[in-house]
Formats: structure tokens, C-alpha cells, sequence
């Protein structure tokens, strides 16, 4: 990690007191991102889209994301994908 985390700083120096949006999948690569943010200290939000293309699965991405988020309380934009017709989204 402190490799992501070297290469960052110096890729983000200019985003220092600035705030970003970050793509949150839930996958690895997103989820690295986002702790090395955190140490790094740098202001974002996360975005989550479940279109819910692997049924339960993609259900269980979004509330391991939303309860990640409120863990570290970072602001979280979540769309979800409506079920016959009714769409939720915070």
C-alpha cells in the first residue's frame, strides 16, 4: 500500500483542499483507492450505480459500500437500478 500510497501523493498534490468524486465498485482496485484517499487525506465523495446485473450479489456490493461509507463518512451518491418500475436512490 505505501507504493499506491507514494505514487498518489505526488499524482494528487494539486487536488489538496479540493474534494473529488470517486467511482466505488466494491472491487479491489476502487477500494484501495479509496483507503489510500483516506490516509492521504484528501476530501471525496464516493459513487455507486447497482443495476443489479448479478441479482443478489450486486445488492450485497451496494450495502457493503453503504455501510463502508458511513464507516469512514465519506458522502455517498448511490443510484439504484428501480424494481418494476419503483427506483430508489439516497
Amino acid at each position: 500500500m505505501s507504493a499506491i500510497i507514494h505514487a498518489l501523493k505526488s499524482r494528487l498534490a494539486n487536488f489538496k483542499g479540493k474534494s473529488m468524486l470517486v467511482a466505488l465498485s466494491g472491487g479491489h482496485d476502487s477500494m484501495v483507492l479509496c483507503h489510500a484517499l483516506l490516509e492521504l487525506k484528501i476530501s471525496f465523495a464516493c459513487a455507486h450505480c447497482n443495476y443489479r446485473l448479478r441479482g443478489e450479489e450486486s445488492d450485497k456490493d451496494a450495502i457493503f459500500i453503504q455501510e463502508f461509507c458511513a464507516h469512514y463518512k465519506i458522502p455517498l451518491h448511490l443510484k439504484i437500478q428501480p424494481i418494476n418500475g419503483l427506483e430508489t436512490s439516497n
